[in-house]
């Protein structure tokens, strides 16, 4: 194991098709196995038929979840309030396929039942939809007694029935000469319209009262013809149908609430059932038999073999200097980092998984993120919220929230040290609490001047220093990382003229920066001082020396390395004088501008914690208002800071990690090894031992 990152072996399994159910059962029984996907198109067709059924079952499941308001995650304000879901089943089975004969067994019943209440809710709410349709239009003539169906049969006459607009009453009856047009208001703006005219006249009526856009009143056949009566059916027909529509969804939600656990639990294991199918089912082109390839821990290979030796089977352990096994294929990367630095992975993949054989940088991200977040957050008092904070969600949380709580922890823990060391509790000198502190404290950041706190300067100028430093001992670590990176990949000509020499630029220009500094910030006397330079007991004269000599040398290898290995062979011809000069400017516009810019862009540590301070300080200014005002002013005010410079601390201290220091060394397009078995929030599967006879 390389920090963090563990060894694979690279396996093949030969088998009859016939067996593959129980190769994956065997899989599954072992866990630490990372499927390779084969490049053949044909597929095993047992195991096609398998994710089909368990597809099949996990579409209609997933499909009644958002009907029935199922959550497959709870919310983050959820989960803190209830806690974790610790339910889990237990499914016992002889192997893959009898696991999903069962969740059928046991799953379509209930979602039969689910499926048949969710379609009678549906036809009842559109029955209750029509008759409140219904119910409105007739509602408006509800005081009519007269029968519109013996309005229609009349022979000498054609009578309309209609809802218009009042307005256009008085246009509607001039267009119709002969025509007689009654009306008789139901709203503010409509009315009832009531049109007889001779039969003969029929068709220029229809078209005048279209052109209005008004529609004949009609009841439906199977109600009565009196929109009186038709009325009064309605509204009972209507009452009915809510109450019966109200037992329904009220049968409807007690199944739901009661089999919501199942629900998920099925769902997640035809889920599960259904992505091991997939995995697994390309095994080669092969008719009778199938090859299985993938990617176990090297430790566990005697484990493996021992569960597949029934089969053929071959085991290859891959180099960690390669990125590459023997045939060409990318392995996965499993992390294995200590219990303390594992939440840290998040920090790390945010980049992205490191690639097989590349350093996992997480155990080193563990140790500096907190500290530097600790330093831009300083304060004794913040510190152990945010501690307690981090406790909560470790307790409370679900997996990935834990981790974000372990964060959180080593946060609190590292911001309340270096409010101790600096004698600050929520803006305010700690010796104002206890003279105990006093005997803790290094750096007096917070001091007062006539009763006023304020920043001190010389404090200040020391932590842009020790933030300075910070970065010099990142970047330096990044650098030193990338060149062990080419060392296992056996990069020698880049390791010579670009690794090597990129790291030995930077060292020797930060000890002639120091040298420069330790002569009073002068080229007199550089080459000449005998004071030592800031930070080391080193001659200024020594350094910079050293630091003039040592950086030209570099300077000399990056510009020409790459041409001289060009006319040695020893990289891709090219234009030897092109290459020189783009390495000239490259080392001159690139890599010194971009050196200085990371490195002071450190500074921003002690910037922050600057910030930080004076926000406290300044509403430490309430203290002086009557408690009953200060206190509340306090609380809330204070939280606020807390949240919000908890979010700007935790985004710079991302940056300084992504920007100034995994650019140094940090490829990050890895792939995350997966078992072929996800792993399962709702369901623990035992497997049975199968008979020997």
């Amino acid at each position: 194991m390389l920090m963090g990152v563990a060894q694979l072996a690279k396996v093949s399994i030969v088998l009859p098709r016939s067996q593959m159910t129980d190769l994956l059962r065997e899989l599954a029984i072992f866990d630490w196995f990372h499927p390779l996907q084969s490049p053949s198109r044909d597929s095993d067709q047992n195991l096609d038929a398998l994710a089909s059924r368990a597809l099949r079952v996990f579409v209609e499941l997933n499909d009644l979840l958002e009907p029935l308001a199922i959550k497959t995650e709870p919310g983050i304000i959820e989960t803190l309030v209830k806690g974790p879901n610790e339910q889990v089943e237990k499914w016992s089975t002889k192997d893959w396929e009898n696991l999903l004969t069962q969740l059928e067994t046991k799953s379509v019943p209930l979602i039969r039942e689910l499926r048949d209440l969710l379609d009678e809710v549906g036809s009842v709410e559109k029955r209750v939809e029509d008759l409140e349709s219904i119910g409105s239009a007739l509602s408006r003539i509800s005081k009519f007694s007269t029968d519109l169906e013996k309005l229609t049969h009349l022979k000498r006459f054609h009578i309309v029935f209609a809802l218009g607009v009042t307005k256009d009453i008085r246009e509607i009856a001039s267009s119709m000469p002969g025509a007689i047009a009654l009306h008789s208001p139901v709203t503010k703006s409509d009315s009832i319209i009531l049109v007889a005219a001779p039969k003969d006249d029929s068709e220029r009526v229809e078209k005048v009262l279209r052109s209005f856009e008004v529609r004949p009143f009609s009841i439906p056949s199977d109600l009565p013809q009196t929109p009186k009566e038709a009325f009064e059916v309605v509204q009972t027909n209507l009452q009915i149908e809510q109450e019966k529509l109200a037992n329904v969804k009220k049968s409807l939600t007690e199944l739901s609430t009661r089999s919501e656990q199942k629900i998920l639990t099925f769902r997640e294991t035809a889920q599960l059932s259904h992505e091991v199918f997939s995995k697994m089912r390309r095994a080669g082109p092969l008719q009778r038999f199938a090859v299985i390839e993938g990617y176990i821990p090297a430790q566990e290979a005697a484990s493996f073999r021992s569960i597949s030796s029934k089969w053929i089977t071959i085991v290859k352990t891959v180099s960690t200097h390669d990125h590459q096994d023997s045939e060409g294929d990318s392995p996965p990367t499993q992390l294995q980092n200590p219990l303390g630095a594992r939440a840290f992975e998040a920090v790390t993949l945010t980049q992205g998984p490191p690639r097989y054989g590349e350093i996992d940088p997480t155990s080193l991200i563990s140790l500096m993120f907190p500290i530097f977040f600790g330093v831009m957050f300083g304060d004794l008092g913040h510190g152990l919220v945010l501690l307690l904070f981090g406790l909560f969600l470790a307790i409370r949380g679900t997996p990935s929230i834990k981790k974000w709580g372990q964060i959180f922890m080593a946060a609190g823990i590292s911001a309340s040290v270096v409010g101790v060391l600096i004698g600050e509790f929520f803006g305010l000198p700690t010796h104002d609490i206890s003279p105990a502190f006093d005997g803790l404290l290094l750096l007096h950041f917070v001091e007062r001047h006539h009763a006023i706190p304020s920043i001190n300067i010389e404090a200040l100028l020391v932590f842009i220093q020790i933030s300075l430093v910070f970065g010099i001992i990142q970047i330096t670590l990044g650098l030193t990382l990338d060149v062990i990176n080419a060392t296992r990949k056996k990069e020698y000509v880049e390791l010579a003229v670009e690794k090597i020499p990129t790291l030995t630029l930077y060292v020797f220009g930060v000890l002639f920066a120091l040298a420069f500094i330790g002569a009073g910030n002068s080229f007199d006397g550089l080459l000449e001082s005998t004071s030592p330079i800031p930070l080391l007991p080193i001659p200024v004269a020594t350094a910079g020396t050293i630091g003039v000599i040592g950086g030209i040398t570099s300077v000399i290898v990056l510009v020409l390395g790459k041409g001289l290995a060009m006319v040695a062979g020893k990289l891709p011809s090219g234009s030897v004088g092109m290459t020189i000069f783009e390495s000239l400017i490259e080392v001159m516009f690139e890599r010194m501008a971009g050196f200085l810019a990371n490195t002071v862009s450190y500074a921003r540590i002690a910037i922050l914690l600057t910030v930080h301070a004076s926000l406290l300080i300044a509403l430490n200014l309430a203290w002086n208002l009557p408690l009953v005002a200060a206190i509340p002013m306090l609380i809330v005010f204070n939280i606020l800071i807390i949240m919000m410079e908890g979010m700007i601390v935790y985004i710079q201290d991302l940056r300084l990690h992504l920007y100034e220091w995994f650019t140094k060394f940090y490829d990050g397009s890895g792939s995350l090894f997966n078992k072929m078995v996800p792993d399962k929030k709702f369901i623990t599967i035992e497997w049975e031992r199968k008979s020997t006879a």
